[in-house]
């Protein structure tokens, strides 16, 4: 056998020994969430933010990564900067204690006090 059949035979059978590698352990036994404990960690539940003030509804969901938008036609977006504490919440189109995707956006609608 030449030199150069001797190498392509050694990468050859190289090759095909690593293939049959791959991870020697189980997918039970590894390491890092499961898919449903992933799932889990991108999930938040809503806090219940009936009759807090806009300031207060606005921190809670801020704590659990979730997104806001107030939609009463009343409502003045310039006002939210100055006065969040002016404005009470009324109803949030979704239940306190639901479980919802973090990065969700929640509306809330809002009365003056």
């Amino acid at each position: 056998m030449s030199i150069k059949t001797k190498l392509t035979a050694v990468c050859l059978l190289g090759s095909i020994a690593l293939v049959g590698c791959g991870n020697s352990e189980s997918d039970e036994n590894t390491e890092g969430p499961t898919s449903a404990e992933s799932q889990q960690a991108s999930q938040v539940r809503v806090p219940d933010l009936k009759d807090k003030t806009l300031y207060e509804a606005i921190t809670a969901l801020r704590e659990v990564k979730l997104n806001y938008e107030v939609g009463n036609e009343d409502f003045d977006p310039a006002a939210e900067k100055n006065n969040t504490r002016d404005w009470v919440v009324e109803e949030q189109n979704k239940k306190a204690g639901e479980s919802v995707p973090v990065r969700d956006t929640i509306s809330l609608t809002v009365k003056k006090k």
